[in-house]
């Protein structure tokens, strides 16, 4: 009867490191960034499953959100808008959080990349038509607050 205990234990220990684990790999923290006075609650994605679902299958995205992907590495970081049903506004960003590339009004599920012209560490996601809307452009600077 114990060694049957202790085999439940385990298997509910397990289940739960496991869920844990899961939990801390698919959740988002949010932070604040800023372009001038603009200001986007956003989603962080920093790692390889939650920059995989990014914003797919949502419905709205609330005028001040979005979502900040965040690499490793400077580099050339193709998107696309499979399964995503929102219109957005693509930015990418340099080391320095500097405005390097942006896609405006991308065509929502389509498996088209949208390849950047320029390196980037961070590339933000927001609803289509705000970079224009708030003048967001090349040679800007995103700050991000914590």
């Amino acid at each position: 009867m114990k060694k049957v205990n202790l085999i439940a234990i385990s298997l509910i220990l397990a289940s739960a490191i496991i869920g844990f684990s899961m939990f801390l790999l698919f959740y988002n923290r949010t932070e604040t960034v800023c372009f001038r006075n603009n200001c986007f609650s956003i989603e962080i994605a920093d790692n390889p499953a939650s920059q995989t679902l990014g914003l797919m299958f949502r419905k709205s995205l609330a005028e001040t959100k979005g979502m900040l992907f965040v690499f490793s590495k400077e580099d050339l970081y193709p998107f696309w808008m499979k399964n995503t049903y929102i219109p957005l506004d693509i930015i990418w960003l340099d080391k320095n959080s500097t405005v390097v590339f942006i896609a405006s009004n991308t065509t929502p599920q389509t498996t088209k990349e949208i390849i950047p012209s320029s390196f980037a560490l961070y590339v933000l996601e927001i609803n289509a038509g705000l970079t224009e809307r708030l003048g967001i452009k090349i040679g800007d600077k995103m700050e991000i607050k914590n």
